[in-house]
């Protein structure tokens, strides 16, 4: 949507809300993130025969895999996202008395000032916003693989606890 508001040098104005969050936004990437406290108590215990089926610690250890290799590019992802932040952020400032609507963001603050017209001439600022757009979009893709791991282990793990220690991870907690 920022892109194409610069390429057409206009904003409609019900985008604006939009558009500013966008700006306040630009090259935010949430790590994929994977909490190993009891995984890693598992293994460095030896006790991964706790599950009754090989396939549940052979996944475990991919997914593992996984997170730590995509993480490592996470690093390298979001220092080229400096870059494209500064390129645009000369052309804006925040006005922290306004609030932008932002569903990932409590409490929000920080409206966007920005000049269309100064920002779609300004051809690095085009560039800079296309090369974020295309490198969150890339890691959304190299993450989508662990969301799926992650949606394909619930049931197999699932199928391990019920039968071996009568444990139904779908039936509601007790209060």
């Amino acid at each position: 949507m920022i892109l194409s508001a610069l390429d057409s040098c206009a904003l409609a104005p019900d985008k604006d809300n939009a558009f500013q969050r966008g700006i306040a936004t630009l090259g935010w990437l949430n790590p994929p993130r994977l909490f190993r406290r009891t995984i890693d108590e598992i293994t460095a215990s030896g006790r991964t025969d706790i599950f009754s089926s090989p396939d549940v610690a052979e996944e475990l250890a991919r997914i593992v895999a996984l997170v730590e290799w995509r993480t490592a590019w996470f690093d390298r992802t979001t220092m080229v996202m400096v870059d494209y932040r500064r390129a645009v952020e000369p052309n804006i400032r925040y006005k922290m008395e306004r609030t932008i609507d932002n569903p990932f963001v409590p409490n929000p603050r920080g409206g966007v000032d920005y000049d269309i017209d100064a920002l779609c001439k300004d051809e690095v600022v085009a560039k800079a916003v296309s090369a974020a757009s295309f490198a969150t979009n890339e890691r959304l893709e190299a993450y989508r693989p662990i969301l799926v791991a992650y949606a394909s282990f619930s049931p197999l793990i699932a199928n391990d606890l019920r039968p071996r220690w009568d444990v139904d991870v779908s039936a509601p907690i007790a209060e």
